[in-house]
């Protein structure tokens, strides 16, 4: 899903949320008693990578 997108269905601009996310995966965010579960957080992990090396051979 595109930043843009998201943002738009939630009426804020698309930097705020692209801040965001960048604070959460820093630490800087979080939200108390959300129970992360460790196969989904791998799997966008692994996601990520798969991601990154798709574009960097569409380049």
């Amino acid at each position: 899903v595109a930043v843009g997108d998201v943002a738009e269905s939630l009426y804020i601009h698309p930097f705020m949320l692209s801040l965001w996310r960048k604070q959460a995966r820093e630490g800087l965010i979080m939200t108390k008693g959300v129970a992360v579960d460790k196969e989904v957080v791998a799997e966008l992990k692994a996601l990520r990578k798969v991601k990154k090396a798709y574009e960097q051979l569409n380049d």
